[in-house]
């Protein structure tokens, strides 16, 4: 296509908008600086969509959104949606089987904060089998499944090897896509990069738990480690995160069971891979050089392998971040308990 005239607005509720006449695609600039980069390059993509409709399909007799728009978002991952964040499908009917199972998850997962570590680890196992026959049974459903996407954590400017640990935990355990994002950071005039997952709605919520539940509670275990180890210094910290991320995936991964059912998921689940190279065609793959394995990584990899995971509750049905850290100090105290 060829490049139209670019604009800043300074309106606070038009994000964005593409003006065949004038050949301009104007942006809003209090938009760009208050929210994610990623928001910002779904507008501008959403409105290229309506440059290429018009230009290049040379549909002009459709709504704005009609749907030669819809076919085009659908083909290139673009969220359709005109707010900038992902529109965020409706919840499953309270009826079906998937919405069944997927409260009795979350049930489970409420049981296993339990300051009892049997008792935890039990309820742990549990929805753990159960997000697999969730996952199972609503690809067998057959019904059409709705895919979003979503931005976890802040951006960075360097990616450590514990937080592409806890990327692959999230790709390998719980049935969402991953990728590592460039961004831009327009206050500091700077690159970065974010991590994106994408999947169900359902999967969505689940995966944005564990990654803030595992980023608190890896930094907790590392201040215990410093208390109990005067010896270890802050330049160890990155290993020993990166020992406790690695400690856990072994934990995921040690069920033969397990892993059939999650390759049986992921053989299923072409839709997923399909939404997510349409979002991304062109992904370059780096392979990096991880942490020595020293004494420091089998500590943080021992106390990985013993992480407890429960969910944090206000009565609701959904994943509530802000009360994490409460019940993050009582997974802390399950892991001093079976200390052995």
């Amino acid at each position: 296509m060829t490049p139209p005239l670019f604009r800043l607005s300074e309106s606070q509720t038009k994000l964005g908008e593409w003006n065949g006449a004038l050949r301009t695609l104007e942006l809003s600039r209090p938009f760009l600086l208050n929210n994610p980069w990623l928001a910002a390059v779904e507008v501008l993509k959403h409105e290229m969509a309506h440059q290429y409709v018009e230009e290049i399909l040379k549909v002009r007799r459709e709504p704005p959104h009609g749907p030669t728009f819809q076919k085009i978002c659908h083909e290139r991952g673009i969220d359709a949606n005109a707010a900038g964040s992902p529109a965020v499908p409706p919840p499953p009917s309270e009826h079906t089987p998937s919405k069944k199972l997927h409260e009795r998850i979350l049930h489970l997962l409420a049981l296993a904060k339990s300051p009892n570590p049997h008792e935890a680890e039990a309820a742990a196992v549990a929805a753990q089998r159960l997000m697999l026959k969730y996952n199972i049974t609503v690809l067998q459903s057959g019904q059409a499944l709705s895919y979003s996407f979503r931005q976890l954590g802040q951006p960075k400017r360097r990616v450590f090897e514990n937080e592409r640990l806890l990327s692959l935990i999230l790709t390998k355990h719980f049935f969402v896509e991953a990728i590592w994002v460039p961004v831009y950071l327009p206050h500091l005039a700077k690159r970065a990069t974010v991590l994106e997952i994408m999947g169900t709605h359902e999967n969505l919520e689940l995966a944005e738990y564990i990654h803030t539940f595992l980023t608190y509670t890896s930094e907790q275990l590392w201040k215990q480690q410093k208390r109990q180890c005067p010896g270890i210094h802050s330049g160890q910290r990155q290993t020993f995160l990166a020992g406790v991320m690695n400690g856990f995936l072994d934990k995921l991964s040690s069920s033969s069971n397990r892993k059939h059912s999650l390759e049986l998921v992921q053989v299923k689940n072409q839709e997923l891979t399909s939404f997510s190279q349409r979002r991304y065609p062109a992904v370059e793959r780096v392979r990096y050089k991880g942490q020595t394995h020293n004494e420091v990584y089998a500590q943080g990899k021992d106390v990985g392998s013993r992480i407890v995971l429960f969910r944090a509750i206000q009565g609701e049905t959904r994943f509530q971040g802000k009360n994490l850290p409460v019940f993050s100090t009582i997974a802390y105290i399950n892991l001093q308990q079976t200390t052995r």
